[in-house]
């Protein structure tokens, strides 16, 4: 298999035919170095995506994902209630020891951001929806602080609830035979970063825009 040929297949391959293919040893040991160089850049595009290493990441028991899907069916039907770990363990029958890295490497993130999601996709369906204040939205979908509510939201979704209202429901406006779930799965945050993450990714933007492109 030729160099160009590799790096072309590349993009396209998924994470499975990775695993299967470019991260077996005997697939490795047959190709030159200058494609093995190549099959390694292509598992890193791919970790830096996903966040995974398929050369590490083995297959979970089935036994043990149905019991994580316990407490992930718990947060959906009650996200607005408070889910410590060792709480969600309870419900999975898991040590709460092992259960938030079971969690990530089930769904791809920890506990806590699965919970963050839903309870911003929640208050978005709120926002598009209905008229309630924004205050009560808060408090409906589980946040104690309307402050901590509007930071985070905006931290996230790159704008403020009230802004989120006014768009979501200007844009709405001819989507009313659209299933509402429909629309809340289309509108789920991306919380594949830590809201941490986002902000300083945010913070460097504004102030590369600042300084004329002079800072990454």
């Amino acid at each position: 298999m030729g160099g160009p040929a590799l790096s072309d297949l590349g993009p396209r391959l998924l994470p499975a035919d990775i695993q299967a293919v470019a991260c077996s040893e005997a697939f490795r040991h047959s190709i030159s170095g200058e494609n093995c160089t190549m099959v390694d850049m292509i598992l890193g595009q791919l970790v830096s995506s996903s966040g995974k290493d398929p050369r590490v990441t083995k297959p979970q028991d089935p036994a043990l994902l149905r019991r994580l899907l316990r407490a992930k069916d718990s947060m959906d039907a009650a996200s607005h209630e408070d889910w410590p770990v060792h709480r969600l363990a309870s419900v999975s029958g898991v040590s709460t020891a092992h259960f938030a890295r079971s969690f990530r490497q089930a769904f791809g993130v920890p506990p806590h951001r699965y919970l963050l999601t839903r309870r911003l996709e929640r208050a978005k369906a709120l926002l598009r929806d209905t008229n309630l204040a924004i205050t009560a939205i808060a408090f409906d979908t589980g946040w104690t602080s309307l402050g901590t509510f509007g930071r985070i939201f905006r931290a996230v979704t790159g704008e403020s609830p009230s802004e989120c209202r006014t768009r979501a429901q200007r844009q709405t406006e001819g989507l009313g035979r659209v299933p509402a779930c429909y629309l809340s799965a289309a509108q789920r945050p991306d919380l594949t970063r830590a809201v941490s993450e986002k902000r300083r990714h945010a913070f460097s933007d504004r102030l590369a825009e600042r300084c004329g492109g002079e800072i990454a």
